[in-house]
């Protein structure tokens, strides 16, 4: 950081501040987290660099995300999609509807979280990204999970775990095991 302030680069400054934002988030230190994503934003905005904006803008989503501050996360994913959709980054795109998407179903509002995640899932098909595919199949079946039709939930679910099997996504994969053997379990129960 010193260094890039020396030589007076603040994209560099930027993306040393956004990495230790995110040293942070993963550490579970939200608010410095969210301190260091705002810096870099600010230093984007600054040098006009859209592709670091939305990135930060993501970020700062994520932070507000975990620290349950719903509205300030959504409204910051769909700024970042904005970007991403201007600059014409798919990748970008589709996280981040993956990102508005879940917080859709953290809020209950099931249709609109089912429509982000295909629309992510069209994206990474689009692409070829099969860990991004696997990521938003995953979402799809979690949401129809949460709508009470397990039989979809168990078909979404089930080609997810099979992609990140693929992908040697094991943590993953395991996940998806876990999720369907609980609703297996709940369709034995009923």
């Amino acid at each position: 950081m010193r260094f890039y302030r020396e030589i007076g680069d603040p994209q560099g400054q930027a993306a040393t501040l956004g990495n230790i934002g995110a040293v942070y988030r993963a550490k579970g230190e939200l608010e410095p987290a969210l301190s260091y994503h705002k810096e870099a934003l600010g230093l984007y905005q600054g040098v006009g660099n859209p592709q670091g904006q939305a990135n930060q803008l993501n970020s700062i989503g994520m932070v507000y995300q975990t620290k349950g501050e719903l509205e300030p996360a959504v409204s910051c994913y769909e700024e970042a999609l904005g970007l991403y959709r201007e600059i014409g980054d798919p990748q970008g795109q589709a996280a981040t509807l993956g990102n508005i998407g879940a917080v859709y179903r953290a809020r209950g509002e099931l249709e609109p979280a089912l429509f982000s995640h295909q629309e992510a899932l069209r994206l990474y098909l689009e692409i070829g990204d099969l860990q991004g595919q696997a990521n938003a199949l995953g979402n799809i079946g979690l949401t129809y999970r949460a709508r009470e039709e397990p039989e979809q939930a168990l078909s979404y679910l089930r080609e997810a775990q099979r992609l990140f099997q693929a992908t040697e996504a094991k943590p993953q994969a395991f996940q998806m095991e876990e999720v369907i053997a609980k609703i297996k379990a709940e369709l034995g129960a009923a």
